[in-house]
């Protein structure tokens, strides 16, 4: 399953954002969006996410959280 992921990129780091896209795309990353100020947002299967924290230039990330709900036995009206 695919999870949802937003990475913050430490200050000394940021000038360096291109060779970090490559190296979360070569982790599995997909990267829908970079900005400027240090934020990476993509996603990733939830297995892999471990792997990011081999990335030194990353300060943090986090991981949407995934619900599944069961369908309703009800109609909705």
């Amino acid at each position: 399953m695919k999870s949802n992921i937003v990475l913050t990129i430490n200050e000394m780091s940021i000038h360096k954002l291109d060779t970090i896209v490559d190296k979360l795309e070569e982790l599995g990353m997909s990267v829908d969006n970079v900005f400027e100020f240090g934020v990476i947002i993509g996603t990733m299967e939830s297995n892999d996410v471990g792997e990011l924290k081999t990335i030194k230039e990353v300060d943090s990330f986090t991981v949407d959280a995934q619900i599944s709900l069961p369908p309703s036995d009800e109609n909705v009206q």
